[in-house]
């Protein structure tokens, strides 16, 4: 009766996605957000010659880019976000993930800089990046002493 060796295998499911499958699929992505059409709905009232009002509705495509996001992306592949996460963490995919990190980043803020969107959403949307959050984060190090003087009451 012999010993019996285990080797070391991955644990869980593999990925999906290989990182060349990724950045194919978030061009497609990007060419999508690009591209996308919405359906405008005008209605214009007008005056016949009899005095009658008209009214003239007209549906036009017009076209309406939307954000990049690596929710939207999520949801384009179609990959839950908990499972994105770990595609975020694994090296292997660490070149795609930042370029769709930058790419990300470079579009939210060409669109507030184009007049896209409304510069009053620039707080939800680049906040998620650290160089564009409006608050500055203080870490503190080192001890600070605290003195406590008198042995009286302590009172208002």
């Amino acid at each position: 009766m012999g010993q019996k060796l285990f080797i070391a295998q991955d644990v869980g499911r593999p990925k999906k996605f290989t990182p060349d499958e990724i950045a194919e699929k978030w061009e497609k992505y990007k060419a999508k957000c690009d591209n996308n059409v919405k359906k405008r709905q005008v209605t214009t009232t007008t005056i016949d010659a009899d005095g009658n009002k008209v009214k003239e509705t007209t549906v036009s495509d017009v076209l309406a880019p939307l954000t990049y996001t690596q929710e939207g992306f999520c949801l384009y592949l179609p990959l839950v976000y908990s499972s994105w996460v770990q595609y975020k963490d694994d090296e292997d995919y660490e070149d795609v993930i930042a370029q769709i990190e930058i790419d990300c980043k470079n579009n939210v803020r060409g669109r507030f800089e184009d007049g896209t969107l409304n510069t009053r959403l620039a707080g939800i949307w680049l906040g998620r990046y650290p160089e564009y959050r409006t608050q500055q984060e203080t870490k503190i190090t080192g001890g600070v002493p605290v003195v406590i003087s008198g042995e009286g009451d302590l009172s208002d």
